[in-house]
């Protein structure tokens, strides 16, 4: 029993994925940094990103490239990322996947990474700007048809 668990023990991950500003208001749009280290103990090359992400995140740039990373070092790249105007403020995950290439000009990928980002409540103060104008119009009409009661 013992021996065979031993062999199964899973690797250790090859990449440690860290993000510098893991917070985006609803309704903005801002780059995402991402910090990748080489957790294993040979040099990798062409580290292909790419960045999976569900409603309300969004990328319309959403790959990244590090030329090499040697065992133990750390490099960053950048990705657009969009928080809907309608998210809700908690966390969502972005997902990351890699593709790279070995000493020996093997290409593997990784497994999939995931790191949290918080979106945080628009900064108008709340209520999406469409609400706040419908709320005026209304507003604007109910005091209209109040005002021509009292006449």
């Amino acid at each position: 029993g013992l021996e065979t668990n031993a062999e199964l023990a899973p690797q250790r991950d090859r990449f440690v994925v860290t993000v510098a500003n893991d917070t985006i208001a609803a309704g903005e749009e801002r780059a995402l940094t991402l910090q990748v280290t080489n957790n294993g103990d040979e040099p990798l090359t062409n580290i292909e990103a790419k960045a999976f992400m569900q409603d309300p995140l969004t990328s319309d740039n959403d790959e990244g490239i590090i030329p090499t990373l040697a065992p133990g070092e750390s490099d960053s790249f950048t990705i657009a990322l969009s928080a809907g105007g309608e998210a809700l403020p908690k966390r969502y995950p972005v997902s990351l996947d890699f593709q790279y290439e070995m000493p020996d000009g093997d290409t593997e990928v990784s497994q999939t990474y995931t790191v949290p980002i918080e979106v945080t409540p628009s900064e108008g103060g709340g209520l999406p700007l469409g609400v706040v104008g419908a709320l005026v119009v209304i507003l604007a009409i109910g005091g209209a048809i109040a005002w021509r009661r009292w006449m």
